[in-house]
């Protein structure tokens, strides 16, 4: 994988080298020690629905931006569970076999998303992706929070939905109890409520979570930029004014009708 740097008036080459194993044992045990683990049980799955190794699905967050969540499974078990599906192929009607199934499943830190953005097949790699490697700069990377960390903040904030919810019942008359900010507030608390039930229930098997910010110079240790070449601005300007032919023509077709000659 090739990287290009501009550093003052001068372009650097720069090969990039990662072992792919090596790094993918590591997103994996990020995932594994730093992601919010569930144990699941699925029921009457058609055959596409079971589901697989690495999953990421696109969403938008409160505040309406796209972000991807990705899963890690393990442990998958699956088996036909004797019940069928009826299915419709060229006006032909068959019946598909539904499947049971167990696993174990993580909810991974964003920064493996990141990582995962070297495997490109592209030479030149994703070069946004490769300029923060090289800078050493993380500070874009949100805290993934623990179960332990989201339990402490449903309970603050089913505390000061509660807080405002007393407040609001004492600035309202009885027979206005149907108001719009007390109405609010309620579905808020029971939100939080939920949340909280959901953490709880898998507080116990999330006991030993880590924090992702340890495995980032772990990360960053298997990346390394070999420097291979450099070229002065001035020089890269000089040739590509060489070849120029036309406004038409660019300095690499040129190249290629030479070579070919």
């Amino acid at each position: 994988m090739i990287y290009f740097r501009k550093n003052g008036n001068t372009l650097e080459r720069y090969e990039v080298v990662f072992d792919k194993q090596k790094l993918d044992r590591l997103i994996v045990k990020i995932a594994k020690n730093c992601g919010e683990k569930y144990k699941c049980v699925r029921k009457n799955l058609e055959q596409y629905q079971i589901p697989r190794r690495w999953d990421s699905y696109k969403n938008y967050d409160e505040n309406g931006n796209l972000k991807s969540t990705t899963f890690y499974r393990e442990d998958l078990q699956y088996e036909k569970n004797g019940k069928t599906v009826q299915k419709l192929y060229d006006w032909d009607e068959y019946q598909e076999p539904l499947y049971d199934c167990t696993f174990t499943s993580y909810l991974v830190p964003n920064i493996v998303d990141f990582m995962m953005k070297l495997y490109s097949n592209d030479d030149f790699g994703d070069e946004e992706v490769l300029t923060i490697i090289f800078n050493r700069d993380f500070s874009f990377i949100e805290h993934f929070p623990t179960v332990e960390e989201k339990i402490i903040e449903c309970n603050a904030t089913i505390s000061k939905y509660q807080d405002e919810l007393i407040n609001k019942r004492k600035k309202t008359d009885e027979l206005s109890t149907k108001s719009r900010g007390i109405n609010s507030c309620y579905a808020k608390l029971a939100k939080s409520k939920c949340e909280l039930d959901t953490y709880m229930s898998i507080r116990e098997q999330n006991k030993g979570q880590e924090p992702v910010e340890p495995y980032i110079e772990e990360f960053l240790s298997l990346i390394e930029f070999r420097l291979v070449s450099t070229i002065e601005l001035s020089e890269i300007e000089r040739v590509n004014s060489f070849f120029i032919v036309d406004e038409y023509t660019n300095a690499s077709q040129v190249m290629k009708m030479v070579l070919k000659k």
